[in-house]
């Protein structure tokens, strides 16, 4: 029983293996058969699959970095806003005892008719009052502007003009229609160009700055009109020279999108800069 088993399972793995042989080594003979077409036709697709399913997971992946980045920024701007808020909100209760006090001194001196003490304690009140860096612009006030994450930028450069002693004033006069790139791009240029020109700015007499977006038909644009003292002069298309410092502007030429345009002029005792980025390339 054992001699007949084993020639029949040494035949059959000899026939398996020879059958298997000729299906590979003899391909080439299915040229233009309809076996080869369908071979071929199944290794295409498996490709054209993979490729798609790479491709598919490569664009998730970049979606949700972008996604988390933009999260991020939005909550550590809440998180400085709601800090800055806090502040306010114990200077004000501060404020709210110690002005009891003060009109009851006040009153004091005007009904005793001691006009000199009245005199001398207003001063002493006066002289111990601070200038206060609270934020008179919210982001409740730009809610002209269509996208979160610029309105949050822009109030994070306001509060860094407050710190480094500019008061930047934000004007945003109609709502703005502009595509949500084109937005996102001029928050980019804000962002490249404002904070490095404070500590120039912060010299000028005033130290202030206007920030207005506005659009046309067709353009998207930013106006910044900023004090300049009497020997400012344009040191060519975009840097502003004087004794008190440099602004300089290339980096916003350099870092324009096509068909997008600046412009820096001077104008007796102020200079401005003019972005405009076409909508179309939004």
């Amino acid at each position: 029983m054992d001699c007949v088993v084993t020639p029949l399972k040494t035949l059959m793995g000899f026939s398996v293996h020879l059958n298997v042989q000729f299906k590979f080594y003899n391909l080439p003979s299915l040229n233009n058969s309809a076996q080869y077409l369908f071979f071929l036709g199944g290794i295409a697709g498996m490709l054209v699959v993979g490729l798609s399913l790479s491709t598919y997971m490569l664009m998730q992946t970049h979606l949700q970095a972008q996604h988390t980045q933009m999260q991020s920024q939005q909550q550590a701007f809440r998180e400085q806003y709601a800090a800055e808020l806090n502040r306010q909100m114990g200077v004000v209760r501060k404020f709210q005892h110690d002005y009891q006090n003060m009109l009851v001194g006040l009153g004091g001196y005007l009904e005793d008719q001691d006009y000199a003490g009245f005199r001398q304690l207003y001063i002493d009140i006066r002289s111990g009052w601070e200038t206060s860096n609270a934020a008179d612009l919210t982001v409740e006030d730009l809610e002209n502007v269509p996208s979160v994450g610029l309105r949050f930028q822009l109030y994070h450069n306001y509060l860094l003009a407050q710190r480094a002693g500019v008061q930047l004033y934000v004007q945003v006069p109609e709502p703005l229609t502009a595509t949500v790139t084109t937005v996102k791009k001029m928050g980019q240029l804000v962002d490249e160009t404002l904070p490095k020109l404070l500590p120039v700015l912060s010299r000028q007499q005033p130290a202030l700055v206007t920030f207005e977006l506005g659009e046309t038909a067709k353009q998207l644009r930013w106006l910044l009109t900023f004090p300049v003292p009497k020997d400012a002069r344009l040191d060519g298309q975009h840097r502003v020279t004087s004794k008190q410092g440099i602004l300089d502007f290339s980096n916003i030429h350099e870092n324009l999108p096509a068909k997008a345009t600046s412009t820096l002029q001077l104008k007796l005792h102020w200079g401005q800069l003019i972005v405009a980025l076409p909508k179309s390339d939004g």
